[in-house]
């Protein structure tokens, strides 16, 4: 894969399927991969990075499964952003190498979870990284999973080399738009869709969506890019309707894109126990949803 040191666009995390054994089923993760592409219309993939491809579910060697499926799986049509978060940062950098050997493009790293780090040891991880592995490097901002890392903190690791791009997840626009003023160009800055449009406006490059609900985050990208920028701003206020049911309620948020993702016709089984697929209810509600941004008939 060629090397890239622009992430922009529609980037879509792959949604991690589990047969009925809870193993990772790489046949249907290779239909997935072809329906993101030649569906959705993404413009790359991520693997195992964020809280709707289950990453801090799986295990060590199932990361790496995931990854080396999906980049053998995407053939060099869009790159693939590897996760490749831990608790510790061997873990990290052994990611980042099978990353790096299987043909990623880049990789996506998130402080550590669970105890957080010092301003300090999180610019050491991200220097540490860049100097071990030679992968290009997207921070990804997650006061969930990590901290809320500071601009004053980002500023400090975007002067690392191979530091090329930030996922910012807060979905706090005032954040957003100085990170956009201070961050790009030497960042790509991608968002949500949930302030896909305004993160444009600023300057940034795109949004991280999952499989499924990336289609219409492609759309909205696409209306902005071609100037119908009123277009892009009514359908992305409909689109919020795909993310209703689990706004105050984050557990959910994982079970609303499979079943999203199931009723389009790509059945990735439920999440990983313990947790609960979407009640009859919640079911409803996201399928009236659906239909009403043309998702499904």
């Amino acid at each position: 894969m060629p090397r890239i040191t622009r992430l922009e666009g529609i980037i879509a995390p792959v949604l991690t399927p589990f047969d009925r054994n809870d193993r990772v089923d790489r046949a249907v993760l290779k239909a997935e991969v072809d329906f993101a592409i030649e569906e959705c219309g993404v413009h790359g993939l991520m693997t195992v990075g964020t809280e709707s491809s289950e990453f801090a579910h799986v295990s060590w060697p199932e990361k790496k499964l995931i990854t080396q499926t999906v980049v053998e799986a995407a053939r060099g049509r869009v790159p693939v952003v590897a996760g490749a978060s831990a608790t510790f940062l061997s873990e990290t950098l052994d990611l980042a190498g099978h990353a790096k050997d299987v043909g990623a493009a880049a990789i996506v790293v998130t402080p550590p979870y669970v105890v957080a780090t010092s301003p300090d040891e999180t610019v050491d991880l991200f220097r540490r990284i860049a100097e071990t592995v030679d992968i290009p490097i997207m921070v990804y901002n997650s006061p969930v999973l990590s901290f809320d890392m500071p601009l004053t903190l980002l500023k400090r690791i975007a002067e690392i080399p191979n530091v090329v791009a930030m996922k910012e997840s807060t979905r706090h626009f005032a954040k957003i738009a100085m990170e956009c003023i201070h961050l790009v160009p030497r960042w790509t800055l991608t968002t949500t869709i949930h302030v896909l449009v305004p993160t444009l406006l600023f300057g940034g490059h795109g949004c991280i969506v999952p499989v499924g609900p990336a289609k219409v985050g492609v759309t909205i990208y696409d209306l902005f890019k071609a100037g119908r920028v009123a277009e892009a701003v009514a359908l992305q206020k409909r689109a919020f309707a795909l993310s209703e049911g689990y706004v105050e309620d984050r557990r959910l948020a994982t079970a609303y894109y499979k079943e999203s993702l199931r009723l389009m016709g790509v059945d990735t089984g439920l999440p990983r126990a313990p947790f609960h697929n979407l009640g009859p209810g919640e079911a409803e509600q996201l399928k009236a949803a659906m239909r009403g941004l043309g998702l499904i008939g």
